[in-house]
Formats: structure tokens, C-alpha cells, sequence
């Protein structure tokens, strides 16, 4: 059965190695009357323990996780989830707050009870960057908490950011509470890197004067900023974007003003190609007829001379009769045939 996250500073007394690369250590536990509590430590996050880390029996540790308790078998056992979940049981301090004699983890600078009314409480923190975000007033964009992010095959969570309503954010914020780094740092650039967002703050005060803002440059290169720079960059960076979705928009517009032109200039060239067609075959058609017309024309010359000669040559014999110079020409034929 599984119960809810527990937190224990514990001696170890044995370690198992496992043969799927994980690794079992059993605890005691002196604030449960020297009962004994197993530590799981999956494969995926054994490998990623900081090496300075001592699990040896005998060593002093502190654990995070959800516990499961096996009734049958009389065992608990916690289920380290995150590699930093596992460290070396630190001395105590003192807590920081004024008047306050309790002893903290060295982790934080308050105690359990003074973190809890402390403006640096983590969800106070959360809460500063969510405001502070507001008041840079960047059109089209908002704070939105619990923003999941996908790294990989897995999903983030990143605490803040300054996103739009497609999703795209112009700012990233990992926040902690009461001065607690841990991987909060490596957390915001993993997100960076993930998203290809510019800027990131990591927040572990209420006070925007002592978070750090970084810059992702690309290719691994996230360096930290001034405040100054990180403000400017996000006001001017999202305008530049702004103006630039306004000039695609209107490159964009153009194009298809272009397209439209193309179209048309497309149809007048192949209405011109037709009446080109059309021309041609006009002008073969008459050609054609230009030379039946010359054919017929000069049938029809030869046809007219053929008559005009027929005519003349009726015209002449009558012009001769008339004038008996056909009936000399017989009496002269006829005397020289006797």
C-alpha cells in the first residue's frame, strides 16, 4: 500500500546492489525506535547521484519519497524519485528568523515552522514571479502557472511562465523557497533548451532583486543576466516579434496579391495563345482560298478567251461576206483547180 511522501534522516546499515542497476539501502531510522526502512533507488537515478554522496553502511543520510508498506512482510520502504532526493544527513543550524531557536537543514535557512509564514515561501515565491510578470505588460502575453513542458519523452513542469495563447512562452521561471537551489538552476535551462525560449529566472526570494536571470543563447550557452538586460530583452524582443508577425503577415498578403496577378497574367497568356491559334488558322484558311480564287480565275480567263476568240473568229467570216471577198476567193480556187 502506498502512503504519502515522507522525509527521514536515517543511518545506513546495509546496501544491495541489484542486477538491474538499481540499489537497495536499509535504513535506521532513530525517530522510529530503531525500526528499519528499505531506500529504493530505481536504475534510472542511481547512475545520477552526486558521486560526493557516501552510501556506505555506517554513513548518515537523508531521504525523500513516497513510502510503500508491505503489511505482510512488516517492511516500509521509500522510493527515491529524483536524484537529489537522496543527500548526506547534514548537521542542523539554526534558523535564521529573528527570535527563533529551532534547528533547520542547512538545505534552508528557516526552520519548518518559520518557512511557513516566511515571504519566501516557495508558493509566495510563485506567486512574486507571477506578479512581477504581470507588470511588465507585454501584449499578448500572460503569466500562467504549472506550465507543462516537454523535454524529451518525459514532461516538466516549470512553475511560471510568460506565455502566449499559442502555447509560446517569451520567459521561463523555476521557482524554490527560502534560498534552496538544489537543480532548480539546471531544471530552468533543461526548459530553456527544450522550448528555445530566450529568458529564464530562477527565483528562490520573494524579492526580484536576488533572483538571477539568464539569457538562452543557444547551443548550450545560457549565461546569467543583469535584470536590466533580461527586461529589455523580453519587452523588445516580444515588439521585434510583434513587428515581425506584422511584416510576414504583410509579406504574406503580397504574396498572395502576386499569386492573384500571376493567375490572371496566366489567363490573359492563354487567351492570347487562342486568338494567336485563331490567327493562324485564318490565315491558312486564306490562304487556301486565295489559291482556289486564282484557280478560278483563271479558268474562268481562259474560258472568256476561249469565248472572245470564238466570237471574233464568227465576226471576221461575217465582216468577209459582207464585203464578197469570200465568194473572190472560191471563183479564184475554182478557176485554178480547171
Amino acid at each position: 500500500m502506498r502512503r504519502g511522501i515522507v522525509q527521514v534522516q536515517a543511518r545506513i546499515s546495509h546496501t544491495t546492489q541489484q542486477i538491474s542497476g538499481g540499489r537497495v539501502l536499509d535504513l535506521k531510522d532513530e525517530n522510529s525506535n530503531g525500526e528499519m526502512i528499505e531506500c529504493a533507488i530505481p536504475p534510472g537515478i542511481n547512475p545520477n547521484i552526486n558521486p560526493n554522496i557516501n552510501l556506505n553502511p555506517g554513513d548518515d543520510v537523508r531521504v525523500r519519497g513516497p513510502i510503500d508498506i508491505f503489511k505482510t512482510l512488516s517492511r516500509y520502504q521509500i522510493r527515491i524519485e529524483n536524484a537529489d532526493d537522496i543527500m548526506p544527513s547534514p548537521s542542523l543550524n539554526l534558523c535564521e528568523s529573528t527570535g527563533c531557536n529551532q534547528t533547520c537543514n542547512p538545505q534552508y535557512e528557516l526552520c519548518s515552522s518559520c518557512y511557513a509564514i516566511s515571504p519566501d515561501h516557495e508558493k509566495r515565491v510563485e506567486n512574486a514571479v507571477k506578479t512581477y510578470f504581470s507588470e511588465i505588460q507585454v501584449e499578448g502575453f500572460s503569466p500562467k502557472t504549472q506550465h507543462g513542458i516537454q523535454i524529451g519523452s518525459n514532461v516538466g513542469i516549470a512553475d511560471v511562465v510568460l506565455a502566449n495563447g499559442n502555447g509560446s512562452c517569451a520567459a521561463i521561471a523555476e521557482c524554490k523557497g527560502a534560498g534552496y537551489v538544489g537543480h532548480g538552476i539546471d531544471q530552468l535551462k533543461s526548459y530553456l533548451s527544450a522550448t528555445d525560449t530566450r529568458f529564464g529566472i530562477f527565483a528562490n526570494r520573494a524579492n526580484p532583486n536576488q533572483w538571477k536571470f539568464y539569457e538562452n543563447r543557444r547551443g548550450n550557452c545560457i549565461p546569467e543576466i543583469d535584470r536590466s538586460e533580461f527586461e529589455a530583452g523580453v519587452v523588445d524582443g516580444i515588439a521585434n516579434r510583434e513587428r515581425l508577425r506584422v511584416e510576414i503577415a504583410n509579406l504574406n498578403s503580397e504574396i498572395e496579391e502576386l499569386k492573384n496577378q500571376k493567375s490572371e497574367l496566366d489567363t490573359e497568356i492563354r487567351q492570347v495563345s487562342q486568338t494567336e491559334r485563331n490567327l493562324v488558322e485564318r490565315i491558312s484558311n486564306l490562304t487556301q482560298y486565295q489559291s482556289e480564287l486564282q484557280e478560278e480565275i483563271h479558268q474562268a480567263l481562259d474560258e472568256l478567251l476561249e469565248r472572245k476568240m470564238q466570237r471574233l473568229e464568227t465576226d471576221l467570216k461575217i465582216e468577209l461576206q459582207k464585203r464578197g471577198i469570200i465568194n473572190w476567193f472560191k471563183n479564184l480556187f475554182s478557176k485554178e483547180n480547171e
